[in-house]
């Protein structure tokens, strides 16, 4: 997948899952065929309310164990601002 350099000179994917209004049924599901594609850069909130989907498919795709920088958690927002 095609990546960017932002200014501070972190490399990122130009593309990533969204995941808000995904049913929690639906989530892990659809996380872990997109991390099975290629994306690399997955958008989750607590409110979304599906985190723990997403950690689950974290979990079973095997990324989660990865080291940054090939596997980074950001936040760009305080808990509850979506």
């Amino acid at each position: 997948m095609k990546e960017v350099k932002l200014n501070n000179g972190i490399i990122m994917p130009a593309v990533g899952y969204g995941t808000y209004q995904t049913a929690p049924e639906e989530t892990t599901k659809n996380v872990l065929l997109a991390l099975q594609t290629g994306y690399r850069l997955i958008d989750t909130a607590q409110y979304y309310g599906n985190e723990a989907e997403v950690g689950e498919a974290l979990t079973e795709s095997g990324l989660a164990r990865l080291s940054p920088p090939r596997c980074r958690l950001v936040a760009t927002r305080p808990p509850r601002q979506a």
